[in-house]
């Protein structure tokens, strides 16, 4: 990317702002995951109930505020995640980067 022409900070913000889209799809597929896991769950534990004569149960309820707190942390943990390699990134010569391609 330097041999490019981008500057060091751009390749900063383009590590970091990946890591942060990684992170929060991440958290997008995390949250989609265990919605789709509960229903299947209680799917299954709804067909041994209504079995036996009971109703269904429903175990996959996920609240407004759990949703909100897992995209920030997901967005966090991409953050802190994405430090690391972005320093590297700037650091490195451009020479040295087209040299191990």
């Amino acid at each position: 990317m330097k041999a490019m022409g981008m500057k060091s900070f751009e390749i900063r913000d383009l590590f970091m702002t990946e890591s942060m889209i990684m992170g929060f799809f991440g958290g997008i597929g995390g949250i989609i995951l265990g919605y789709v896991s509960g229903k299947v769950l209680g799917i299954i534990l709804s067909s041994f109930v209504i079995a036996k004569g009971l109703g269904f149960i429903d175990v996959s309820y996920i609240p407004f505020l759990f949703v909100t707190v897992i995209f920030f942390l997901s967005l966090i943990v991409g953050i802190i995640t994405g430090i690391y390699p972005a320093k590297r990134a700037t650091k490195i010569s451009a020479l040295n980067a087209l040299r191990y391609e």
